[in-house]
């Protein structure tokens, strides 16, 4: 008899549990028993399968995956009604990041007033070391203008891989914020810290499941999470004889010394050792920052920039038409700087439509519900997961009439007012490439001065080919975490220097 009623009770308890949560959230597919859409989720890439639902159940539905319900958001409005205007919808819950990587620390990973605190500290003192800041912008030009002397020195007839030498470069120019040094190209410091982060942005789809449940917590290293504690391992072991430095000269150093971000980071844990928040001051929370910055910093900037010259190098009419605009905008008796982009608009447009074709994190990291919260009318319980689709934004054919194709042009400039003839860039918040609210992208404003600023240098230099018998550019991309781009190699033509 009890071998009967055992699994009878389970059978009712998680048939309670199912529908007392499926009946109050957003409606969408009901997936097959016990496993819900996860068939789907195993041969279709996440955010394609999830734009195909968006045209069936809207900008907002929710799917099953097991037992584990996931709210996803498919427009621009759902985003920022759900992410800057609910402050419950700031969690991250089951993060598999949260659980195996950093504890729950850093900045990614926090929950609550950690989260709180350590961001608004770091978003204040990165900007008072150069993000999104005209006087950093010198340190970004020195780094473009070693990448184009990497590049010449390959001659111009063959195609090079480009997306290892626009890795170090990035490296270092977060570096010089975070902990005031560069490497040397092709040093073994830097080669170990670039493999690092590319690791960190190459997760493979399995580390995805564990965001759904408890269940699969022993097959984590299987899964993939063994690949990505030896990379954030490896980036630690090349920070810590960086902080023992700092750390060692800090007693030394007045106020006017704090000359990056680790010095001021170091100063600010000495001063909370006596404060009632000294816990979220600590070691390992200062390593997981460090961490987090040098991964939102670096990595995703150069697959960006590697799609921008995918992108170029498969519309030369369009790479044409912002070398011209340069030309006559910046010339060639100064370092173009970004002050100089409300008057480039095709420039402007081609960062704005590599930024849209990429779709480099195309569903985001995921969101959890802090607490019973309500949404467009629907009821989302404590611990939903809640999941941004921005690819769905990037494919959205009311907004961009050619939504497969390369058209920065046609997609993001329009002609001025009142007969002015000017060229206006428009739609650049239809895409969120940044995600949106409190777990927006810490590194956006640096990433975007980077993006302008190394297409500003390296254009008028150089003309990007693709290599012989590739005739179209990559518009696709692949990877299940992050959309980077398949096209690696490039042939760069000089065309004069500068």
């Amino acid at each position: 008899m009890l071998e009967f009623l055992i699994p009878l009770t389970l059978a009712c308890l998680a048939a309670y549990w199912y529908f007392t949560w499926n009946r109050c959230l957003p409606p969408g597919p009901t997936g097959l028993p016990l496993v819900g859409v996860a068939p789907w989720l195993a041969v279709k890439r996440r955010d394609h399968y999830f734009t195909e639902l968006a045209k069936q159940y809207g900008d907002i539905f929710t799917v099953r995956v097991g037992f584990f319900y996931i709210v996803v958001l498919n427009s621009a409005e759902a985003i920022k009604e759900a992410f800057a205007r609910n402050e419950h919808i700031a969690g991250r819950g089951l993060c598999a990041f949260t659980k195996f990587l950093s504890d729950g620390k850093g900045i990614a990973s926090a929950e609550g007033v950690r989260h709180r605190e350590q961001r608004r500290y770091c978003l204040r003192v990165l900007r008072d070391f150069g993000f999104g800041r005209i006087n950093f912008e010198g340190t970004i030009i020195e780094e473009a203008g070693r990448l184009a002397d990497s590049i010449r020195a390959d001659g111009s007839a063959r195609p090079i891989r480009i997306d290892g030498r626009l890795s170090q470069a990035i490296a270092n120019v977060i570096g010089r914020i975070v902990y005031g040094r560069r490497f040397e190209y092709n040093s073994a410091e830097l080669r170990r810290m670039v493999s690092a982060l590319h690791e960190l942005n190459s997760a493979p789809g399995g580390v995805l499941l564990l965001n759904t449940t408890s269940l699969l917590d022993p097959l984590a290293d299987w899964l993939g999470v063994g690949k990505l504690k030896a990379a954030r391992d490896g980036i630690r072991d090349l920070l810590e004889p960086i902080v023992a430095e700092h750390q060692a000269d800090l007693d030394e150093l007045d106020e006017d010394g704090l000359t990056d971000f680790l010095y001021a980071y170091l100063a600010e844990q000495k001063r909370h050792r006596s404060l009632p928040d000294a816990d979220i001051w600590d070691d390992r929370q200062m390593m997981e920052v460090l961490i987090d910055l040098m991964v939102a910093g670096s990595d995703t900037t150069r697959s960006t920039l590697v799609w921008a010259i995918n992108l170029l190098s498969g519309s030369q009419p369009v790479q044409e038409a912002v070398r011209q605009e340069l030309a006559s905008v910046v010339g060639d008796a100064r370092p173009p700087s970004t002050s100089d982009l409300p008057r480039l608009p095709r420039l402007d447009a081609v960062i704005q439509e590599v930024l849209r074709i990429s779709a480099l994190v195309p569903t985001a990291v995921p969101h959890c519900c802090t607490s019973d919260t309500e949404l467009r009318g629907c009821q989302l319980p404590l611990g939903t997961m809640v999941m941004a689709n921005t690819h769905c934004l990037t494919r959205d054919a009311d907004v961009f009439a050619n939504p497969d194709q390369f058209d920065p042009f046609g997609h993001f400039l329009t002609v001025g007012d009142e007969g002015s003839g000017q060229l206006q860039v428009v739609n650049k918040d239809k895409i969120l490439p940044f995600s949106y609210g409190r777990r927006s992208c810490i590194g956006e404003s640096l990433a975007r001065m980077e993006i302008c600023l190394f297409l500003s240098y390296l254009l008028p230099r150089f003309r990007f080919e693709l290599p012989p018998g590739v005739t179209d550019a990559d518009t696709v991309g692949s990877g299940a975490l992050f959309n980077t781009c398949r096209q690696k190699e490039f042939v760069f033509r000089p065309i004069k220097a500068l």
